[in-house]
């Protein structure tokens, strides 16, 4: 194979992929490509060769959830975790670890208790069925102090992105921030609205639309 030295991100059938990796120094980024029926021979032979791994990104088309857990189970990314792989099954992740960031592209598994207990400093979930009332459920939690003491950044895809302030702030003081630029020139970013935990700490709140939808920035525990 040519150039396999520029080989970051592996996706690739097992064999290929070891005779790539089996030439080249340790990956500090692995992306595990899920193979029926031989999920536990591929974690064994990462785990083996690669003690530390930095992110692992899950992608595929009905990728197991047993699958899954099978990998969060058996390797903790120092980093990062992404699941942008779809599966027709709604069962519930254990996710533990220390690691920064977690981002799951197919969340309809994901309800609201779920993403209260999300402790990771960065976290994004999309396709969620969570509704602007759980959403204002979390934001009163994290105002008392009972979840995402840790997080930095949440984003989450909104159900209702018009009725924003009669229901996802609803009975919440807030008030009206500076508008943010974004990164794609062609996605909008609506003003900000600034909450405040009880010991001080604001939360900033931003509405960016996307293709798929409206979705909720929070900018959490800021001085």
């Amino acid at each position: 194979m040519k150039n396999r030295n520029q080989f970051r991100f592996l996706d690739l059938p097992i064999v290929v992929t070891r005779n790539v990796v089996s030439t080249k120094d340790p990956l500090d980024i692995f992306w595990l490509n899920l193979l029926e029926g031989r999920i536990k021979e591929s974690v064994e032979w990462v785990k083996l060769r690669f003690p530390n791994v930095e992110r692992i990104h899950i992608n595929g088309p009905n990728v197991p959830q047993k699958d899954v857990q099978y990998v969060l189970d058996n390797i903790t990314p120092t980093n990062k975790f992404r699941k942008t792989a779809e599966s027709n099954e709604n069962l519930l992740w254990r996710i533990e670890g220390t690691f920064e960031q977690i981002r799951i592209g197919s969340g309809s598994w994901i309800t609201v208790d779920h993403a209260m207990n999300f402790s990771f400093p960065y976290v994004v979930v999309m396709g969620t069925t969570i509704t602007n009332q759980e959403l204002n459920l979390i934001l009163k939690n994290w105002i008392d102090m009972k979840c995402h003491l840790k997080t930095k950044q949440l984003e989450i895809n909104l159900m209702d992105g018009e009725n924003f302030l009669d229901t996802v702030l609803e009975n919440i003081p807030y008030e009206i921030g500076q508008p943010i630029v974004p990164l794609n020139p062609k996605h909008t970013v609506e003003a900000g609205y600034y909450i405040k935990r009880i010991d001080g700490l604001t939360d900033s709140i931003y509405i960016r639309d996307g293709p798929k939808g409206y979705f909720l920035i929070s900018f959490f525990n800021e001085e």
